[in-house]
């Protein structure tokens, strides 16, 4: 079992290389606490950006935050445990650069 998950992290690594990067966007009626958790459980910067329901035509706070992969579970269940109703969508991105990421000076 160990060697089967090593091997697959390493497959990981080398298709998707070491820089890789999660982001997740999560819409909830209960923004501020959501932001307050991952703010205070993960030490991770959140981001709340102004949207708006297209179907409700309703103000929404959206919340964007980057992650390690190894934390995407742990923000799920942060999630979960304020809103189990949000949205959220997790994608990746190549690189994060700035606090808490590599520097920008590299």
């Amino acid at each position: 079992m160990i060697a089967l998950y090593v091997s697959g992290v390493a497959a990981e690594v080398i298709t998707e290389g070491v820089g890789i990067v999660r982001t997740a966007m999560i819409v909830s009626g209960k923004p501020r606490e959501v932001a307050d958790a991952i703010l205070r459980e993960m030490e991770r910067g959140v981001t709340g950006l102004h949207g708006e329901g297209m179907y409700t035509h309703q103000a929404r706070t959206v919340l964007f935050v980057v992650i390690s992969r190894s934390e995407v579970a742990r923000l799920k269940a942060i999630i979960h445990e304020v809103d189990s109703e949000a949205f959220v969508v997790i994608g990746q991105a190549n690189e994060a650069l700035g606090e808490g990421f590599r520097s920008l000076k590299e």
